[in-house]
């Protein structure tokens, strides 16, 4: 028996099901957990799994194994543990690991120690990220790295083949033919790349003196964009016509993050900090460089910590997470949804012991109307119709998966495949932390 918590739940999902059951065949939907992969080298056990990332129609997902690096994002400064290995999730194979680029192809002496992936092709064909190696000195060095089902991990190049590297593929073209990333170079510092199988990798750098990074790419790969870290802080954006471009960002900024690009290559996004906060920025070729308005409800007066998660495909929707200053009292994290039209939506809470906690943003769907994350310790799905849903409720409610569900609980959802019906995130299962899972729908939550 399905129980729905919400009238407009029920309402729509039962004529959905009317429907599909009048068709004659009821449309797949399923809740699996991903399974185990074992530590990279000599560790016993199994690693857990993160699951980040998604091909567009949920058919592949992958992530790393154990420790991915503080910000959950392998290789982008911060390479995984040792002993993570980045990971591959189909439904005929399971999850399995990607192992190390080995042996180590530059320098003498560096033993293979971990890897972790930084993103999977829309297609679902190509993984890249970084393929770590360590020294008897506890030095380390990273590669970027491309892996597909018929050839495994490759190494894609470096700009000095001399001297240890530091270097990762950060995101990878829908087919899977331009990779993007940075790499270490003979005067030491760090440059942006643009790889292909025919072109090889291209220096993309605009000083040749400071250190840069490309952090994402468009669906095409016809559009790069990345950071400067030098004495000033900047954004670039490269195309093939005009090559590289710096924007400059706001006078003041000390620090910046990520660059994020829209599938169709319109749109950059970024957060710059100074000495007022955090503020988003958001970068087209027609309107330049703006700033996005900052939350003002809740009695918020600043922007902490904030950390833009994703951009729809037209780039006209992005999702933002920040840490809220109240009186200079620092709270609860926020996360908002702004649109080109001018509308900025907070996510909301969900309920904590009768007080909100916080929500923060993970990723959303190709067309920005469906988003998913994490609040007060669960796993949420939020849509521009009905707001902010537990999702382990919305699975057992709507989608009719309680007897999968059993055992279970959701912590977070970390990806949303592009067509809004395949999410993957991590929870408990039995009472055990450590688990990953993939819900995959029939019909869109909306």
């Amino acid at each position: 028996m399905i129980t729905f918590t919400s009238p407009a739940h029920a309402g729509r999902a039962g004529v959905l099901l009317a429907l599909l059951l009048g068709s004659g065949s009821l449309l797949a939907q399923s809740f699996q957990d991903l399974g185990s992969v074992p530590p990279y080298g000599n560790a016993t056990g199994s690693a857990p799994l993160s699951p980040k990332f998604v091909s567009a129609d949920g058919s592949v997902v992958a992530g790393t194994a154990g420790s991915a690096g503080s910000d959950g994002h392998a290789g982008f400064f911060f390479p995984p543990a040792n002993g993570a290995q980045a990971f591959v999730w189909t439904q005929d194979t399971g999850s399995f690991g990607l192992g190390v680029v080995d042996p180590y192809p530059l320098a003498s002496g560096f033993t293979p120690v971990a890897s972790g992936a930084n993103a999977v092709s829309a297609d679902g064909s190509t993984v890249v990220g970084v393929s770590v190696y360590q020294d008897a000195n506890s030095n380390k060095a990273c590669i970027p790295f491309v892996w597909t089902a018929n050839a495994g991990m490759q190494f894609i190049g470096a700009f000095d083949s001399t001297a240890p590297a530091v270097g990762s593929a950060t995101d990878v073209s829908a087919d899977g033919s331009v990779v993007v990333g940075y790499c270490s170079t003979a005067s030491g510092k760090v440059h942006p790349f643009r790889w292909t199988q025919d072109g090889g990798m291209i220096d993309l750098a605009l000083d040749p003196d400071v250190n840069s990074y490309a952090t994402a790419v468009s669906a095409d790969g016809s559009v790069v964009v990345g950071v400067e870290a030098g004495t000033l802080h900047d954004f670039f954006v490269w195309t093939q016509d005009a090559g590289t471009t710096r924007i400059s960002v706001p006078p003041g900024t000390f620090s910046i993050g990520s660059a994020y690009v829209s599938g169709d290559g319109s749109t950059l996004a970024g957060v710059t900090e100074d000495n007022n906060g955090s503020q988003r920025v958001r970068w087209t070729a027609d309107s330049g460089l703006e700033i996005v308005p900052e939350y003002s409800g809740d009695n918020v007066s600043s922007e902490e910590g904030a950390a833009v998660a994703g951009l729809s495909y037209d780039g006209s929707a992005l999702i933002e997470s920040f840490t809220a200053n109240v009186g200079g009292q620092i709270f609860n994290t926020h996360s908002y949804r702004w649109t080109d039209c001018g509308d900025l939506q907070t996510l909301g809470f969900l309920e904590l012991g009768g007080n909100r906690a916080t929500t923060t943003a993970e990723n959303l769907s190709a067309d920005g109307q469906i988003i998913v994350g994490t609040s007060a310790g669960q796993a949420f799905i939020w849509s521009v119709t009905d707001g902010i849903w537990p999702l382990q409720s919305i699975l057992n409610d709507v989608y009719g998966l309680g007897p999968q569900l059993t055992g279970w609980s959701l912590r977070d959802a970390r990806a949303i495949s592009a067509d809004g019906l395949t999410i993957v995130g991590t929870g408990t299962f039995g009472g055990a932390s450590g688990h990953a899972w993939i819900a995959q729908l029939p019909f869109v939550f909306n």
